[in-house]
């Protein structure tokens, strides 16, 4: 029924604007892809680079007469082969390139592709990367990847071809390829209905416009050799565990990329098949893609772990991005960060920047995520807890995130009611802070968190007068008067009120 619908938009829309016929400019956004144009020295014109590690070479291009050549044998030496390219915010870019190896070998992924964006003023804001490849490839193989949305404030972009950080080896670079990225007219169709079924009576339907274990991969089993190998493994695990009362639902896909839309989306069509009972979740760093990835499952999660280089107010943002995404109309389960990133860092100076999250900040952040939507949480991760036991006890650590999971549990009712509730007009601070509603039974519960590191206030006017409000959560008490409620925060507070009529 979806597919039809789809098709009959389609046919409508072409109708509503010639502009929609426009075929996409297909331009390379990098100049000299190829290494073919050199200086009278040697070099790349436009290129940057280190000589003793990088040169043009015409050993076997993948195309014309040159490519890009890397050696390196001191895992110490950490540099890159950049040129600067324009780039626009708000769009999406596609980039490729192909590669061959021969040793390449270390810890991370190998010889790979990125692109980085700063503001006017040379920070850095983001960058998309490509994962690369390692050991030795002597045919020349193509990475492919998108960019994010390029968000508002970048001003500087660049491409690089590297090796990652602590690898050696011998590693070559051709064709490089960047265009701008167009995706479909009709994003995606989806309905208020669980899984788009319903026996009678009116369901609602939101359609996203856009004018502007899987075979083949690294870590897949060697047993795993085609589609129909995927699919007796999925088989055979799901009936062996779908009866157990411990499975909540079945976790599918670990920030793949878009590229593996039609795999993702078919392993969520056999978990239905297969347990049409259970729903499927998934977990994406890319929440700017989150509505490109609808097809692929029943339940959405993203995953902001700022602490300790990013705004607190992250999980607030991103969990507003992805409920927005979905339409309001899918579960959404967030993952709140508990861990430290030195669990994740190679590189000595990288780990003496890290640091676990305090209570405040985990308190913070999970509460950021209820009040923007979630109505889900799995806190990641219990193994890096485990993992960085030797920097702080697990026990510390643990006792912690237990407290914050004990003052949600006593509000799950509340959180999980689907009574209607009065919504307020809320002024002040409202950048800084979060809010969201709730109604049970005969009292209304407003949920409020400060996603910010200083002080701030907010007033909330709501349609019906209150003659009680009482603190479950949070410090400094609420000032009622009637309709109107005032809030004064301390960074990173959260207040859970239940206001009775």
């Amino acid at each position: 029924m979806l597919d039809h619908l789809a098709r009959v938009l389609l046919l409508g829309l072409a109708f509503v604007s010639p502009s929609f016929a426009q075929p996409p400019t297909d331009r390379n956004m990098v100049a000299n892809p190829g290494f073919e144009q050199l200086m009278a020295d040697g070099r790349a014109v436009g290129w940057a680079y280190d000589r003793s590690v990088y040169r043009v070479s015409d050993e076997s291009p993948h195309s014309g007469k040159s490519c890009l050549r890397f050696e390196n044998h001191d895992s110490g030496r950490y540099v890159l082969c950049s040129k600067s390219i324009k780039l626009l915010p708000g769009n999406s870019y596609e980039l490729e390139v192909w590669v061959r190896t021969e040793g390449v070998k270390g810890a991370d992924s190998g010889a790979a592709l990125c692109i980085e964006w700063r503001s006017d003023k040379g920070k850095w804001m983001g960058g998309s990367y490509v994962r690369g490849i390692k050991g030795t490839h002597r045919k020349w193989q193509r990475i492919r990847g998108r960019t994010q949305m390029i968000p508002e404030g970048a001003a500087g972009f660049t491409i690089s071809c590297y090796v990652r950080k602590g690898m050696t080896g011998v590693a070559w670079w051709d064709d490089l390829v960047v265009r701008q990225y167009f995706p479909p007219l009709v994003d995606t169709i989806v309905t208020d209905a669980y899984r788009n079924l319903i026996d009678t009576g009116p369901i609602s339907v939101d359609v996203g416009l856009r004018l502007k274990a899987y075979h083949g991969m690294r870590w897949t089993p060697k047993f795993i050799k085609s589609r129909e190998d995927e699919r007796r493994v999925i088989e055979e695990k799901v009936t062996q565990l779908r009866d157990h009362p411990a499975i909540m639902a079945w976790y599918i896909n670990d920030e793949l990329p878009l590229s593996m839309l039609d795999p993702l989306t078919r392993h969520r069509d056999w978990l239905e098949q297969l347990d049409p009972g259970r729903p499927t979740w998934v977990v994406l760093y890319q929440v700017d893609h989150v509505r490109s990835y609808l097809p692929t499952f029943d339940v959405i999660g993203t995953d902001p772990y700022p602490i300790p280089e990013r705004s607190i107010a992250m999980p607030l943002q991103w969990t507003r991005k992805t409920v927005d995404a979905v339409f309001k109309k899918r579960a959404v389960w967030m993952v709140p960060q508990i861990f430290d990133w030195a669990a994740y860092r190679r590189a000595p100076e990288q780990e003496k920047k890290s640091r676990p999250p305090t209570l405040q900040e985990m308190r913070c952040m999970a509460w950021q995520c209820i009040a923007g939507g979630a109505n889900g949480l799995v806190f990641y991760s219990w193994f890096d807890l485990w993992k960085m036991n030797k920097v702080e006890p697990f026990e510390t650590r643990w006792k912690d995130v237990t407290t914050v999971a004990a003052e949600i549990k006593q509000l799950v009712p509340v959180l999980l009611s689907i009574q209607s509730a009065p919504m307020p007009t809320v002024s002040g601070d409202t950048d800084a802070i979060g809010w969201r509603v709730y109604a049970k039974e005969k009292d209304v519960y407003l949920v409020a968190v400060n996603a910010d590191r200083q002080p701030a206030s907010v007033t909330a006017m709501f349609p019906d007068m209150f003659r009680k409000a009482t603190s479950l959560l949070g410090n400094q008490p609420p000032e009622l008067n009637g309709r109107s409620i005032s809030l004064s925060f301390e960074p990173m507070e959260v207040k859970v009120l239940r206001l009775s009529r």
